[in-house]
C-alpha cells in the first residue's frame, strides 16, 4: 500500500520533538504519509504523545502531531542512543504533498531489486583498519550502505561481523565494495560512504540475516505495527 511506503531523505535533518517534559533535538531521515522515524539521546515511552517539528527542503517549520509506536536501542558508537517510530494523528496538506511528490520521484529513480531500510549496525573487523569505526546506514537483503572513516577501494572484499542490540548474536558475512562516495561537504560529522554487495555467510548467519530483514520490513511498514489500534486521524482539508 502506498500509505505504508517510506521516503528516505538524502541526509539526516534536525527535528525538534516536543514532549511533556520539554523540547529535545532529534535527527530524522525516514518519512511516510502515516509516520516518521527519528533518533535522539532521550528516553521516550512507547505511546507517548509528541509534536515533531521538521526542518527539511520543502517542509518549512512543519509541525506534526503523533505518538511513539516503537523504540529501538542503537549500537554504541553512533551519534544517538535511541531510534523511534511515530504514527501521525493528523496530516497537513503541505506534508501530504511533500510525501506524494517524493514517492513519485523515488518510483521513477529506484530500480533496485530489494528494498533498502535505514538501520544502524556496527561493523567489526579488528584486523582491517579501513573498517575501524564503520557502521551501516542502509541495509537490504543483498547489500549494505556503510559509513567509514577511510575511503574504501572499489572491488575490495572484506570479512564483516555485524553487531547491534537488535541482533541476538553477531552476523558474520563477506562483502565486496561496488561503489564509493566522498564525505558530504556540509556534514559536520563527515564520513566516507561505500556500497557493499553481500556474498557469503558463515553457518546459520544467512538464515538469521533473512529473519532480520523480515523484521525490518515489518517495522518500516511504516511505523504502524499491524496489531496497533490507531486512533481516528485528522486530515487538513
Amino acid at each position: 500500500m502506498k500509505d505504508r511506503r517510506a521516503v528516505r531523505l538524502k541526509k539526516f535533518f534536525l527535528a525538534k520533538v516536543a514532549l511533556v517534559s520539554g523540547d529535545i533535538i532529534a535527527y530524522t531521515r525516514d518519512l511516510s504519509i502515516n509516520g516518521a522515524c527519528f533518533s535522539c539521546n532521550q528516553q521516550i515511552s512507547v505511546g507517548e504523545n509528541i509534536v515533531l517539528q521538521l526542518s527539511a527542503p520543502g517542509l518549512t517549520n512543519m509541525r506534526l502531531k503523533g505518538f511513539i509506536v516503537w523504540k529501538r536501542d542503537l549500537p554504541t558508537g553512533f551519534k544517538t542512543k535511541f531510534q523511534y517510530g511515530v504514527a501521525l494523528r493528523e496530516i497537513t496538506r503541505q506534508y501530504k504533498e511533500f510525501i506524494d511528490k517524493a514517492l513519485e520521484r523515488n518510483q521513477d529513480r529506484e530500480r533496485r531489486k530489494n528494498t533498502r531500510y535505514g538501520d544502524a549496525l556496527v561493523i567489526q573487523n579488528e584486523d582491517v583498519l579501513d573498517l575501524l569505526g564503520a557502521g551501516t546506514l542502509n541495509i537490504s537483503a543483498d547489500g549494505l550502505y556503510i559509513r567509514t572513516n577511510t575511503k574504501l577501494r572499489q572491488g575490495n572484499r572484506y570479512e564483516l561481523r555485524l553487531v547491534g542490540p537488535q541482533l541476538d548474536k553477531p552476523i558474520e558475512c563477506s562483502g565486496v565494495v561496488v561503489n564509493v562516495f566522498d564525505a558530504p561537504d556540509d556534514d559536520e560529522d563527515a564520513f566516507f560512504g561505500a556500497g557493499l554487495r553481500l556474498e557469503t555467510f558463515k553457518g546459520d548467519c544467512r538464515e538469521r540475516f533473512e529473519q532480520y530483514i523480515k523484521g525490518l520490513e515489518k517495522l518500516y511498514r511504516f511505523h504502524w505495527p499491524p496489531e496497533l489500534v490507531i486512533p481516528e486521524r485528522e486530515e487538513e482539508s
